[in-house]
């Protein structure tokens, strides 16, 4: 039963990998060995569909025909670090971003610029993008994640959840009423995994809020309404 369970969950990554490269798997090219053997480790045994989709990422990323091209080793060792809980966070974070942001013109590679996507996300659309279950601790899990993340540099280091008067001491611009939520911004080694996951690790970070970026995931989540951005007067979803 293990080894038929290591099977499919190798082959859920291999799929992934397959359906981002698309026509590109007919092109020259190679798997690093150093990534390959990171995959391998960790894939028998990745049970989540998001976290196996990011490996899948990873891997088509990693293709190449350069022999020495192994940067995908080092987002496959993050991925190893990382819970089914703080991938999902990752992803929501991240796809936010592009969401709220979109064409904003901001340069990516320098800190100011990300100050200025710092993003407030409701506690409630949070819960709701996580899909947490019974038994699922919202406050542990939430903390857990961004603890997570943040340790991980997949995040800024400027983050805040809870009530409204905590989150005005660190940015907070845009309350209404008595809104529990939660404040984060992008790292640029947040936004390279990103890329990486979606088998687009030759792009440049830079290019993440791009609009002509097309970045797809068969990975849906619900979001609820109140999603904004942290300054006054700005963005909303």
């Amino acid at each position: 039963q293990w080894t038929e369970k290591s099977f499919e969950n190798m082959g859920r990554i291999f799929k992934s990998a397959q359906r981002r490269l698309g026509d590109k798997i007919n092109q020259p090219g190679a798997i690093p060995p150093r990534v390959l053997k990171g995959i391998l480790q960790e894939g028998p045994f990745c049970d989540d569909p998001l976290s196996a989709d990011y490996f899948g990422g990873v891997l088509a990323s990693s293709r190449s025909s350069v022999s020495r091209d192994d940067r995908g080793s080092r987002f496959v060792s993050i991925l190893s670090n990382l819970s089914s809980y703080q991938v999902r966070s990752h992803y929501i974070f991240y796809s936010l971003f592009r969401k709220l942001y979109g064409d904003s013109g901001l340069q990516l590679t320098t800190q100011p610029d990300r100050h200025k996507l710092q993003m407030f996300v409701p506690c409630d659309a949070f819960n709701s993008a996580m899909d947490f279950g019974q038994g699922e601790d919202f406050s542990v899990l939430l903390s857990h994640s961004l603890v997570g993340l943040i340790g991980e540099d997949l995040l800024g280091e400027r983050y805040a959840y809870g009530p409204t008067d905590i989150l005005k001491k660190h940015g907070f611009q845009n309350p209404e009423d008595e809104e529990e939520g939660i404040l984060v911004e992008p790292s640029i080694l947040g936004i390279e995994l990103f890329l990486w996951a979606h088998g687009l690790g030759n792009e440049i970070p830079g290019l993440f809020l791009d609009g002509s970026l097309v970045i797809e995931s068969n990975i849906d989540y619900e979001i609820s309404p109140g999603v904004r951005c942290s300054a006054k007067d700005g963005p909303r979803l």
